[in-house]
């Protein structure tokens, strides 16, 4: 027998076991491919050689390290996709594009059906046993039809709300068929809770979080009644009926809920890159590796979830992304090691209700991980907080302009600690612009309503907030039995309390002994705006992103004409990150 020394055995099982498989690249084309062609050419080469034509037949697929996902730019495909990578070889998958791909020619997945024309009034009823979740005429979205046809229905006061698993008795919904309905329980000021409404007497399918009580906002969706003189649409649960109402001429389409992009696979990496994802009935992208996942020069826009949502990542890389108008979080993480959120662009995060309000936590919500760094983003319009953190998070030389539209007791940087002994790696939130912050206080469950330009809340600790510029919002800095932090060189003009610092010494024990800093801040009180300036030392309108970026900017007291660089009313401030300079003009 031949002599197998120990090295060439060693050497021989790591060839075996750590080689990787031979990578596949797997090209579709709707307009030039066939799903029995074996998708491994970009064109067809005969023999049954060339691109597959739809996203289903690469679920059929079992994806190993190294393989690609390429689709033909210019086209747009069908969705949603399912796509697993295998368990036993981990490894690493792209999702990306092949061809022209000039800008405006990115593949784009969209997962909406076409519906039949509706009749000569303009009206379609047609039976739909799956759940719809968005419905579009002529490529516009139509509203669901809801009640009321305006704002919550508040809860008068008197009422017995206390029975979590079924609505309270209320006079305008008496006599009204409620089974089949969706609740929107706006029970807290910042959380909305969905349920199922069972029966006409207003049974839930499971019991809400938190009790209804007098000032709850409810709002009604899923009955045919609650399409009035317009146009809209709704889903009946219980008839499992499509109605819809709209112009007699106008192209109808449907999106039932999933993810149009959901990859899975509990061992694994990912890279999605230079895609564009219209309308999805759930998350645009959802991932579940325990790789590093990166998500990069993406479009997402009217998305009925989360935009982004990656949990059990090793390590995420968000980065360069267009995302607009999501129902939901624009980004979320879920149980990520590390999270790095950098250079993108987020506008309508949890604004977006065709299918009526959903629950939202943050346009960039990266509260459950164990680090972050998010930086260099703009974030615009968002329902509830714009950026929220966890610890060992770096929040950097972010724009953070018009928080908490929809929802209270909300921040456009916010974060939080489960208990007083939680004490983990410290934060950073410097160099960001924060202008406008505040909400919707139709639902006013408390005496106040706190809409602030960086809330540290309950036991938040060792955050250093360091020359970051606030304007235009109720309350400047709030640290909430927080304790520990410091809060130094900050420039602060809102229409409240530029700081607050409440805690009690109760809840905070021992740690109460712990004080926060507060030093060398600018503040003033009174409405302000926001403005960058030209060369010539001339303020004027709120720019985007690259004009902040790269002009000094002026905070200039409202109601007075914009003062020359030289006025003595205006107080220099130390620059703020990478901004040349930021003056304070009363």
């Amino acid at each position: 027998m031949p002599f197998w020394s120990p090295g060439f055995l060693l050497a021989l099982g790591l060839n075996l076991f750590s080689a990787p498989a031979l990578a596949t690249d797997y090209h579709v084309s709707p307009a030039n491919g066939d799903d029995r062609y074996d998708g491994l050419a970009q064109a067809t080469a005969g023999d049954r050689r060339g691109p597959f034509a739809s996203l289903r037949r690469l679920e059929q697929l079992r994806l190993h390290h190294g393989d690609r996902v390429l689709l033909h730019c210019g086209e747009r495909y069908t969705g949603p996709l399912r796509l697993t990578l295998d368990d036993r070889s981990g490894g690493e998958l792209l999702i990306g594009s092949y061809g022209d791909c000039q800008p405006g020619r990115e593949p784009v997945l969209d997962p909406r059906q076409p519906l039949p024309a509706p009749n000569r009034d303009g009206l379609l009823e047609l039976a739909m046993p799956t759940p719809v979740v968005q419905v579009f005429a002529n490529d516009e979205p139509l509203t669901v039809g809801r009640f009321p046809a305006a704002g919550p229905l508040l809860v008068p006061d008197n009422t017995d709300a206390s029975d979590k698993r079924r609505l309270p008795t209320l006079a305008a919904l008496a006599g009204k068929p409620l089974a089949g309905a969706r609740l929107l329980a706006r029970t807290e000021e910042w959380y909305i809770e969905e349920r199922a409404v069972l029966s006409d007497d207003g049974q839930l399918d499971k019991p809400l979080e938190y009790a209804l009580r007098p000032r709850t906002g409810l709002v009604l969706t899923g009955k045919r009644w609650m399409l009035k003189g317009g146009r809209g649409w709704v889903w009946d649960a219980s008839s499992q009926q499509l109605t819809v109402q709209t112009a007699p001429d106008a192209r109808l389409s449907a999106v039932t809920g999933a993810p149009l992009l959901a990859v899975v696979g509990g061992r694994g990496s990912l890279t999605v890159r230079g895609l564009v994802f219209d309308a999805a009935g759930g998350d645009a992208i959802n991932v579940r590796l325990d790789g590093v996942v990166t998500i990069e020069d993406v479009t997402i826009r009217r998305a009925y979830g989360n935009g982004i949502a990656v949990a059990g990542a090793r390590q995420a890389l968000v980065q360069r992304n267009r995302i607009e108008d999501v129902a939901q979080d624009a980004v979320f993480f879920a149980e990520v090691r590390r999270a790095e959120v950098r250079g993108n662009t987020v506008t309508g995060a949890g604004m977006y209700v065709s299918g009526g309000p959903r629950s939202v936590l943050a346009a960039i919500n990266a509260h459950r991980t164990d680090a972050a760094v998010i930086e260099d983003n703009e974030v615009d319009r968002s329902a509830y907080h714009g950026i929220r953190i966890a610890a060992a998070a770096q929040v950097r030389n972010n724009q953070v302009l018009r928080s908490c539209l929809r929802l209270s007791d909300c921040a456009a940087i916010y974060t939080w600690r489960r208990n007083v002994d939680d004490r983990r790696p410290p934060s950073e939130i410097s160099g960001n612009v924060i202008v406008g912050v505040a909400g919707d206080t139709s639902v006013k469950l408390g005496v106040n309503d706190y809409f602030v330009g960086i809330y540290l809340d309950e036991f938040a600790n060792d955050v250093h907030v360091e020359r970051n510029v606030i304007v235009d919002a109720n309350q400047g800095i709030y640290l909430h039995n927080a304790y520990g932090n410091s809060v130094v060189g900050n420039i602060v003009a809102v229409r409240g309390k530029p700081k607050i610092d409440a805690a009690d010494a109760k809840k905070l024990g021992a740690m109460a002994e712990r004080p926060n800093d507060w030093n060398d801040n600018l503040e003033r009180s009174g409405n302000y705006q926001l403005a960058t300036v030209d060369d010539a030392g001339r303020a004027g309108a709120r720019r985007g992103a690259p004009s902040l970026a790269a002009r000094p900017l002026r905070v200039l007291r409202s109601g007075t004409a914009a003062p020359d660089r030289d006025a003595a009313r205006c107080t220099e401030a130390p620059a703020v990150a990478t901004y040349a300079a930021v003056t304070v003009c009363d």
